[in-house]
């Protein structure tokens, strides 16, 4: 009986197991990467593992490190409004990142006025029908802090 109870014990230890490439919360679908500049993607996999990242005719493969990150670079890209898929590929799993633009990015940051409603405007409701910019993405970054730099954010993904 207790040769059965250590091997029930101490054998899912030695069973290895591999984990999925991962992207932080800032890389979704929906996303817009930044034009006429390199752009670098990153994420995590198993330590030593080959990740291949396809965009735009470009495929650029890394290896993840020691505490599994990875990080590849795009080169420079114009702004283009045809959405593309954004393949990340990996022996593990693949993502796909669905309706991807390349234009300008804009870091917005202030106090509450930074989250105030349009709608709440004393026009907004008129100049919220009237918009119609359909390659205008957003991604609103949850409000958190922490008192050491973060290797991910939380967010509410490109809409």
């Amino acid at each position: 009986m207790k040769p059965i109870l250590f091997l029930l014990f101490f054998l899912p230890v030695c069973i290895p197991v591999e984990a999925e490439v991962t992207l932080p919360g800032i890389f979704t679908g929906n996303m817009v990467i930044q034009r006429d500049r390199p752009v670098q993607i990153w994420g995590w996999a198993d330590p030593g593992e080959k990740i291949q990242v396809s965009f735009n005719g470009q495929n650029v493969s890394a290896k993840a490190i020691e505490d599994g990150s990875w990080i590849i670079q795009l080169k420079s890209m114009p702004a283009s409004d045809i959405a593309q898929n954004l393949m990340v590929v990996s022996k593990q799993n693949d993502i796909i990142l669905q309706n991807v633009l390349i234009g300008d990015v804009w870091i917005c940051s202030g106090q509450s006025n930074m989250v105030w409603p349009m709608r709440n405007l004393s026009i907004g409701e008129e100049e919220c029908e009237q918009a119609n910019y359909r390659f205008l993405r957003m991604f609103t970054v949850s409000n958190e802090m922490a008192l050491i730099p973060q290797d991910d954010l939380g967010g509410t993904g490109w809409k």
